[in-house]
């Protein structure tokens, strides 16, 4: 296996993909449901404003009643499926078998190439079990999906210190760096195109105010606007948009700091001492990623 063809067919333990996958499951389901449950919210607070009467009944107003419970149910489903929990477990167990696995497959802290492939594997198996042990959530779904210590694992084990260097720089830290800066700027947009939406619907609520105030207009629409705009905000804080673009700059540029290093990196023991804080700084990212939403 070259150099290159190490750097593109990464492939990760077991734990990892399943870890990985039940948590972006998760994530789209509360995103989902979220979502939902704003949208009937302001559903039903448009469905207030008219009165569509047919016999004995507001039509318009029981609507408006049948879109408020749906929010509830949607509101109930996600106490009770807990999808946040398994997001944030999932993500967490993904992430610590990433980093294990990096670091055993290019010799880094605590899987130096000075151990024997026995004791290499034996220390990553302990290490491995001991992120399974932390997971609590039950509704994590972890399936039978392979080896945990994979094949382009120990091939990339086995190479001579300045291919794993390429491998590492390569596939690990500039791909990294890059979702990072990527990540960073659709945050930053986002949080920018929905505080430019929240003004609008609040400069749309004054006018409506003024001429209802007026008697130029008849239909209160007050509530809803303010519904809506409550609703976006309630998305704004559900995503934290402004937060993870900062988190994901100062995550970037600490490893732009941290690969301007790699090439000094001469011996086995430096080199599995600068694997360990390059991998710290990316565990960094996530720590503080999580501490934000628990």
């Amino acid at each position: 296996m070259t150099t290159n063809e190490s750097a593109t067919e990464v492939e990760l333990p077991a734990l990892q993909r399943a870890a990985s996958r039940s948590s972006r499951s998760a994530q789209r389901r509360y995103l989902q449901l979220t979502a939902a449950q704003l949208v009937l919210l302001a559903a039903g607070s448009l469905l207030s404003v008219p009165s569509w009467i047919r016999g004995d009944i507001n039509v318009s107003a029981l609507f408006a009643a049948v879109a408020i419970v749906l929010a509830g149910v949607f509101r109930v489903q996600i106490r009770m499926s807990q999808p946040t929990k398994t997001w944030y477990h999932g993500r967490a167990a993904a992430e610590s078998a990433k980093t294990l696995a990096w670091r055993y497959a290019v010799g880094g802290d605590p899987f130096p190439v000075s151990l024997t492939e026995a004791e290499a594997d034996t220390r990553f198996a302990d290490r491995l079990t001991g992120v399974l042990v932390d997971l609590d959530n039950p509704f994590l779904e972890i399936g039978d999906e392979g080896e945990e210590i994979t094949d382009w694992m120990r091939t990339t084990r086995g190479l001579p210190l300045e291919e794993r260097r390429a491998v590492y720089s390569e596939a690990r830290i500039a791909q990294q760096r890059s979702w990072y800066r990527d990540q960073a700027a659709w945050n930053s947009r986002r949080s920018n195109q929905l505080g430019v939406a929240t003004l609008l619907f609040e400069a749309i609520a004054v006018i409506a105010a003024l001429l209802r105030a007026t008697g130029l207009v008849d239909v209160n629409l007050i509530a809803f606007i303010a519904t809506v705009t409550a609703a976006i905000v309630a998305w704004i804080h559900t995503k934290d948009y402004s937060t993870l673009a900062n988190a994901y700059t100062v995550a970037s540029r600490e490893l732009a700091a941290v690969s301007s290093l790699i090439r000094h990196q001469e011996t086995e023991a430096d080199w599995s001492a600068f694997v360990n804080n390059a991998e710290d700084s990316i565990s960094r990212e996530h720590t503080l990623w999580r501490a934000s939403r628990t």
